[in-house]
């Protein structure tokens, strides 16, 4: 999984951890495991 980060300013903490194809962002969970090697998602798939 390669997880591609933006600098931004926010006022809130951000939290983020990682469990095989799991990604925990502020305390809601995406599972990537249905996807494919090698796909990707568009930054709008993910609102955080």
């Amino acid at each position: 999984m390669i997880i591609k980060l933006i600098p931004q300013r926010r006022d809130d903490e951000l939290v983020v951890s990682k469990r095989g194809d799991v990604l925990t962002i502020n305390g809601e969970s995406f599972d990537f495991r249905e996807l494919p090697e090698g796909a990707a998602l568009p930054s709008s798939a993910v609102d955080c």
